[in-house]
């Protein structure tokens, strides 16, 4: 299985990570799990970046160190495509569009977000676009 995490799940990872949630389940499942190849576009990767080291919220709450310690470990157990070149515009924000590109060139069956944009779409294609609950159903139904 693949499948694409937004941003927003990884920054939700970090600041929930010691809740055992569903966000936190559903993350480590996707870092680790041998049945789902984990894909992070680099363009995702630098908006974490972005996010994390510019909004002041999340300086104050996410340690260098987390930082740092996800972006590594993504790097290492995540397939890397390469950026894109030009996005057709495919949602309500355009600035969600490489996501559902990779997702397709990515040939991806799931992109997890809580974006409202991402969501309402539903699916492209094969792409199924589902939220962290949606998405930790199907892990339970089908990852042993």
């Amino acid at each position: 299985m693949k499948v694409i995490l937004d941003a927003n799940v990884y920054i939700s990872y970090l600041l929930g990570r010691r809740s055992r949630g569903s966000v936190t389940q559903v993350v480590e499942t996707c870092m680790t799990n041998p049945q789902i190849e984990l894909i992070v576009p680099p363009e995702l990767l630098d908006e974490i970046r972005q996010a994390l080291l510019t909004k002041p919220y999340l300086r104050t709450h996410i340690s260098p160190e987390e930082r740092t310690d996800l972006c590594d470990a993504l790097v290492l157990v995540a397939q890397m495509p390469i950026p894109l070149a030009a996005i057709l515009l495919l949602s309500r924000d355009p600035k969600d569009d490489y996501l559902l590109a990779h997702g397709l060139i990515e040939q991806a069956d799931y992109l997890v977000t809580g974006d409202d944009d991402l969501l309402v779409l539903q699916r492209i294609d094969d792409l199924q676009i589902v939220s962290v609950p949606a998405f930790q159903s199907v892990l339970n139904d089908r990852i042993v």
